[in-house]
């Protein structure tokens, strides 16, 4: 079984397209953990309907005890899964029919592999589908993914259930952007044994209320302290064991950040990125 799980928060508008292209898979062994984080429109009563039409479909609601966001959902949902396989995916983003049969079918072929990783393109208001290159993999992994040369999207990878077991922490809920790629590079870090697909299984969809589109709005100061608390987190999650690696492709850049804050007057906010950057070396 694959255990799809679809964080949920205000998706009205776009999430029964999600959910339906999650029900017409090929691969009918699967199913679908909805968490809700507390929307104030339809989108828990959807969730539910589509528990109620198709008993693949659970849908929760987030924990009140947990922290707002996709991160404690996507948490939620992976303690409450049965499958054998875990797929990660969004309420906005739409599954080609063929996902799930073909990566369980490849997936299944090389049994020490701990997940594979497909490609993902992406669509508009309009249909237009854009076909994004990008490497999944490379010679010197660790390097390029910490430098965003290689990376994986949120619904890239379908983990083996048993191997994400093994990471204690999972997405960061503390923090409030990048948790995929704290969560990922954490994963990556670990040289895991993956393999890779350059099909394209899903689409994401662009529009102007995205997390993405949405946050890009803020002010520099919420964006570099975003960044820098990503930095952090994953020097801390990471058991501090790979400060060498991150004052290496890092340093510099948390340097400049201490300098932005003093000069925007965030004296308590340069004085920790100043005592991370001694922690990094």
């Amino acid at each position: 079984m694959v255990s799809i799980l679809v964080p949920v928060f205000n998706r009205e508008d776009l999430l029964l397209e999600t959910l339906v292209s999650i029900q017409k898979q090929s691969y009918s062994n699967w199913e679908c953990i909805l968490v809700d984080d507390g929307s104030n429109d339809s989108s828990l009563s959807i969730c539910k309907e589509m528990e109620n039409r198709d008993s693949r479909f659970r849908a929760f609601s987030r924990p009140v005890q947990t922290i707002k966001g996709a991160a404690a959902c996507r948490n939620y949902a992976f303690e409450n899964s049965r499958g054998e396989f875990i797929q990660y995916f969004d309420s906005d983003d739409k599954m080609l029919p063929f996902m799930l049969e073909r990566k369980v079918e490849k997936l299944s072929r090389y049994p020490k592999a701990d997940f594979l990783v497909s490609k993902m393109a992406s669509f508009d208001a309009d249909g237009r589908i854009d076909h994004q290159d990008y490497p999944l993999t490379s010679t010197n992994l660790i390097a390029d993914f910490l430098t965003y040369q290689v990376y994986f999207l949120t619904p890239g990878p379908m983990f083996r259930k048993v191997f994400l077991e093994k990471f204690q922490v999972k997405f960061d809920e503390i923090l409030d952007r990048r948790q995929e790629r704290e969560f990922y590079t954490r994963i990556v870090l670990s040289e895991p044994v993956y393999i890779t697909s350059d099909e394209v299984h899903c689409l994401r969809r662009i529009h102007g209320n995205s997390i993405k589109s949405t946050f890009e709005t803020k002010s520099s100061t919420i964006q570099v302290w975003s960044k820098f608390l990503f930095y952090r987190q994953l020097f801390l999650n990471s058991q501090q064991k790979y400060g060498t690696l991150m004052n290496q492709y890092f340093g510099d850049e948390v340097t400049r950040m201490i300098f932005f804050f003093l000069k925007k007057g965030k004296l308590g906010k340069a004085w920790e990125v100043l005592q991370f950057r001694i922690s990094i070396g």
